[in-house]
């Protein structure tokens, strides 16, 4: 296996995970969480999520949505995602039944899990950086957080180089404006968070 880069540490979502994430585990005093995240790359995310989030109680699981492809960015056209998926597998074997990994596109998962009325405690969107793909993403993650859930988007500020079709930041601008009833912003920097106010 070849070495990767840290995107999640080297973009500052371990910081935004540590700032947010655990306060937060102290209120739900030691209940069951449901995290889902929408793009897992290499894993790094994950086994944070796993080692300080997940960890406390048996029922604890993390669902991780990829398609291992990658997207139509220029810095993943030259990756081997074979070996990105083997990778991300490599860490996260050890942790058994507390990872459900689905190897598809998100709004295939959607699809599914949504007939099953399922809620997520926490959800971290990033996937696919155009706007139409994070428009999407961002309605699904909403609806379905659990009341007091968090939903976290990465890469507000990142830049395509092309028109803002192509990039987060449209579509996390309209879902705030519009979920402005239910969730109240925590965080809006590098990364936008927003919490359940039910």
């Amino acid at each position: 296996m070849a070495e990767y880069p840290n995107w999640f540490v080297e973009g500052g979502g371990e910081w935004y995970f540590k700032k947010h994430l655990l306060p937060w585990l102290k209120e739900l005093n030691e209940q069951p969480i449901a995290v889902l995240q929408i793009g897992a790359y290499t894993g790094d995310a994950s086994v944070w999520l796993l080692d300080n989030l997940l960890g406390g109680h048996p029922d604890s699981f993390l669902t991780d949505v990829d398609t291992w492809k990658g997207s139509d960015e220029e810095i993943h056209h030259s990756l081997d995602w074979a070996d990105i998926e083997t990778t991300y597998d490599s860490k996260i074997k050890k942790y058994g039944y507390k990872v459900k990994k689905f190897k598809l596109f998100s709004d295939d998962f959607f699809r599914l899990v949504g007939m099953l009325d399922f809620k997520y405690d926490f959800i971290y969107v990033d996937g696919d950086h155009t706007a139409k793909s994070v428009l999407k993403d961002g309605i699904n993650a909403l609806e379905m957080c659990a009341p007091g859930g968090i939903v976290a988007f990465d890469d507000y500020l990142w830049r395509s180089g092309k028109e803002a079709t192509y990039d987060p930041y449209p579509a996390i601008d309209a879902l705030l404006v519009a979920y402005a009833d239910k969730f109240e912003v925590i965080e809006k920097d590098v990364q936008v968070w927003v919490k359940h106010k039910g």
